[in-house]
């Protein structure tokens, strides 16, 4: 029978009515006065009162329950909470947790492990029969521990994790070295391997390299099924991938630089202080960064070449060796001799302090020239150490001087003058008069003989006493670099190491000749 609050109810508001007389038509339950209040309270524009909020409901989750609500509960309040109260401590990752029920309402208090397990627990309780609706006000270990105890509680994980996977990582390690070994030794004897296949040596090699990578990279594999890690770490690797190929789209110059960069300081194909020729420029090595190779030319002018344009291009590196070969050329008569010219000058360059021994210069006969007979000397000078100019200049001073004392003399520059006609050709002297004399051999000396024996005197003291060793003026590369060295504009740090190699100096190198007796004598 409808109650004076159900008759209110209908009389308040119109449809009441027809729902009440379609519900006692229908024999179906009536809800009670208070939650027809609470259906009709929002349809007049009245607030429902809701009870009051506490801090710790504001950091829980609120789940309801999936399909209709039932108005009259079939399972109780209490035996929902004892089911609860009975299952959620068994639950993993549950610290403590309580549980009470009002109306189907289930409030959860207590502490979980994390947030999944608090999801979790949210979505079990909501399943139970007779929940409408789950208040989830649990606390987490992050919210619940302190700073000690959640570390000691991670490193515990740690530990456990250690203890699990140990025998699975030495397992791992073994695989992975035993791959890495066969791959050398295939890759060792892959070419007597492949020639029966395969006739081209750079074919053999380039597939040699090829399969070598593949037997690393199956050892890689099967050590991560091993440890039981493979698909994380080829999901990672691939999503890597991924955004290492859009961003060297994006950054193409900047990255072919950078990978530039690492080719080059894992080759090093120069150092610090060597002398190269790379894209049409020479200088000497200051620094390589990760945007560009960084010269000093002997002019003290700074060169920075992008990387990529160095890896691509022809390098020269004029001071990867211990020792240079120079020459210059000397062109006499026809009528001098050639073979006492070779032997002057290459008895001239075995003197002087600064030319290496081994190999012993030489003077060969380079070319027949319509002007005389071109020789050409060559010889091997210390690369570190020495002022190359000035010792080329001193070897060339040298077979000038022995040439003159041997009696030659280079062969004068003609000119040939070639007419169409015939023209009558009269010498005078300054007075006017004919001159009937001949004149002198275009080879005379303009000089007078006592100034030219002079001057020879000169050349020759002067040829005598030059060494390497004596000079002041400093190595040009050490020059380069000293002054470069307070250079602003070095945004990186060098990539490459300084030039350790062991450098000869020119006494260790070229130790001082003996003169004969004779010559000391003299």
């Amino acid at each position: 029978m409808a109650t004076f609050a159900h008759l209110r109810t209908a009389l308040i508001f119109p449809w009441g009515g027809i729902v009440l007389a379609a519900m006692l038509t229908l024999e179906l339950p009536i809800p009670s006065a208070s939650a027809q209040e609470e259906i009709v309270a929002p349809i007049l524009g009245q607030e429902a009162e809701s009870p009051p909020s506490t801090p710790e409901e504001t950091e829980g989750t609120v789940a309801e329950a999936e399909g209709p609500i039932a108005i009259e509960q079939v399972v109780t309040d209490d035996q929902i909470e004892e089911k609860l109260r009975g299952l959620l401590p068994r639950y993993p990752g549950v610290r403590s947790v309580e549980v009470s029920v009002d109306q189907g309402v289930v409030t959860l208090t207590g502490h979980v492990e994390d947030a999944s397990v608090q999801d979790r627990v949210r979505d079990f309780v909501r399943r139970v029969e007779g929940v409408t609706l789950v208040l989830n006000q649990t606390k987490t270990d992050a919210q619940v521990l302190t700073a000690g105890q959640l570390l000691a509680k991670r490193l515990n994980r740690f530990g456990n994790l250690v203890a699990q996977t140990w025998l699975a990582f030495l397992a791992a390690l073994v695989v992975l070295i035993g791959s890495v070994l066969v791959a050398k030794l295939f890759s060792g004897s892959s070419d007597r391997l492949l020639a029966p296949l395969f006739e081209s040596v750079l074919l053999r090699s380039v597939i040699g390299s090829v399969l070598a990578l593949g037997i690393v990279l199956i050892g890689f594999y099967a050590a991560l099924e091993v440890m039981g890690v493979a698909r994380a770490v080829l999901s990672v690797v691939g999503l890597a991938g991924a955004v290492a190929l859009a961003l060297s789209f994006a950054f193409r110059d900047f990255a072919e630089n950078f990978i530039a960069s690492l080719l080059l300081g894992v080759r090093q194909p120069f150092r610090v202080g060597d002398f190269v020729e790379v894209a049409g420029h020479a200088g000497v090595v200051r620094a390589l960064t990760t945007r560009a190779t960084i010269l000093v030319t002997f002019e003290g002018h700074q060169v920075r070449i992008p990387n990529a344009t160095v890896f691509k291009n022809v390098i020269i590196n004029r001071t990867a060796s211990n020792a240079v070969r120079q020459s210059f050329d000397v062109v006499i008569g026809y009528d001098a001799s050639a073979v006492e010219a070779q032997r002057a000058i290459a008895s001239s360059l075995i003197e002087h302090g600064g030319i290496l021994d081994d190999p012993r210069p030489r003077t060969l006969v380079e070319a027949l020239e319509p002007n005389g007979v071109r020789l050409r000397s060559t010889f091997w000078l210390p690369v570190r150490g020495v002022d190359g100019d000035k010792l080329l200049s001193d070897a060339r001073l040298k077979a000038k001087v022995a040439l003159q004392q041997a009696g030659i003399t280079p062969t004068p520059t003609s000119v040939s003058l070639s007419l169409s006609d015939r023209i009558d050709v009269t010498l005078t002297s300054a007075e006017g008069q004919p001159v009937v004399e001949p004149l002198p051999h275009p080879r005379a000396a303009t000089v007078s003989p006592d100034r030219a024996r002079s001057n020879l005197e000169l050349d020759t003291a002067v040829a005598q006493s030059s060494n390497v060793s004596n000079d002041s003026q400093a190595d040009p590369i050490d020059q380069a670099l000293h002054v470069a060295q307070d250079v602003v504009g070095d945004e990186q740090d060098n990539i490459l190491t300084h030039d350790l190699r062991p450098q000869k100096s020119v006494d260790e190198a070229h130790p001082p000749k003996q003169k004969p007796q004779a010559d000391r004598a003299s």
